[in-house]
């Protein structure tokens, strides 16, 4: 039957309903993600200043911090789908 759609998400979505699959967490919304956005760089400078040999925190640290700031956003994302990555 031509004009007929079968896809799931838009049958779920006509019904008014969530669509099914995946949905994005949105962690840019929450108070945790706002506080470390907005005070990380201040944050990551005290900890050089306050630091016996100015390196401050470990990389690993500020690299979880970094990561979890890009984690979940959109437009910094990476998508493979099958293959391998290169």
């Amino acid at each position: 039957m031509e004009g007929i759609v079968h896809d799931p998400i838009t049958l779920a979505e006509d019904r008014g309903a969530a669509p099914l699959g995946y949905q994005r967490r949105r962690p840019e919304g929450t108070v945790l993600y706002q506080v470390v956005q907005d005070h990380l760089a201040t944050f990551l400078a005290q900890a050089r200043e306050r630091s016996q040999h100015g390196t401050g925190l470990p990389r690993s640290v500020e690299s979880e911090f970094t990561a979890y700031l890009d984690c979940g956003i959109p437009d910094d994302a990476t998508i493979w789908v099958g293959g391998k990555r290169s």
